[in-house]
């Protein structure tokens, strides 16, 4: 049951989990048209005094509209019960970005030290290899996190380019490259990070994804080889070439005749070559 405190009682918020809390124009016309729908929540600071836990904006907005009470429920909460609650009701609204989501995260664990990475995810139901996941952005280069603060680069593939040493050349370059290439996706670069990661030149682990975007990287602790990657390389240009020509031959005109035998007479040795290159595979690997 919620009830109403006066305003001039009530604190902000001691943690804090965004960096601006927006514009307030629309909650306020809300607010001035149907109340207040959703009580703040307040903990108990001193005889008649309180502290806003969550509602921080409709806090600030019921100050900047004048009024002089505001309905509260009010909660008996710890410090780190009031963090876990300020943190899981903001993560329900979808109200931080993923920069914030890991700062409140490292200020529960390594700040305020409210507790470690397993208690954090079972306050607020996520997965521990996603919360590391978010924290690695905290740990990019001041350019990149930047970009990703700004939206020029996304937050998953903030994420996929902290598997890289921070600072290193390949770091810099691989975010330049997916700043600028459209097509490639967050699992793309997860892709050639991975084979970065194994040795692979930047170059060739971007052409690879780009023209065989079904293409799976081994694990990052297998090397890199030239020569074993090449003729899969290769295996896979001519298998592609094949499967083209499968599929274009039934759709030639009938007046394309002699194009159609050239096809047929290209397909023969194109086997031979898949059936060759197979066996190197099984021989070198």
């Amino acid at each position: 049951m919620s009830q109403l405190l006066a305003l001039e009682h009530i604190r902000p918020p001691r943690f804090r989990l965004r960096d601006d809390i927006g514009d307030l124009t629309e909650l306020k016309a809300s607010m001035t048209e149907r109340g207040l729908i959703i009580p703040i929540t307040v903990r108990t600071t001193g005889e008649e005094k309180w502290e806003v836990v969550a509602g921080h904006r409709r806090y600030v907005a019921a100050k900047e509209l004048g009024w002089e009470t505001i309905p509260c429920d009010i909660r008996d909460l710890t410090d780190p019960q009031a963090y876990v609650l300020a943190l899981v009701e903001n993560l329900q609204r979808k109200a931080l970005t993923p920069l914030e989501q890991a700062q409140a995260f490292k200020a529960y664990i390594r700040d305020y030290k409210h507790g470690d990475l397993v208690q954090l995810a079972k306050a607020t139901g996520l997965s521990p290899s996603h919360i590391n996941h978010l924290l690695s952005l905290l740990g990019l280069p001041e350019s990149i996190f930047y970009a990703v603060k700004t939206g020029e680069l996304s937050a998953a593939k903030g994420v996929e380019l902290a598997r890289l040493e921070k600072g290193s050349v390949e770091q810099s370059e691989l975010a330049d490259i997916v700043g600028k290439a459209t097509r490639l996706d967050s699992k793309d670069l997860g892709k050639i990070v991975t084979a970065v990661k194994k040795g692979y030149p930047i170059t060739q682990a971007v052409k690879t994804v780009v023209d065989f975007p079904e293409w799976r990287p081994e694990t990052e602790k297998e090397p890199y080889e030239a020569k074993p990657f090449a003729r899969r390389q290769i295996l896979a240009v001519i298998e592609q070439a094949l499967s083209r020509l499968d599929v274009e031959l039934p759709t030639l005109e009938e007046g394309s005749i002699e194009y159609r035998e050239w096809i047929e007479r290209v397909r023969y040795p194109l086997h031979e070559i898949v059936g060759a290159v197979r066996e190197l595979r099984k021989k070198y690997g």
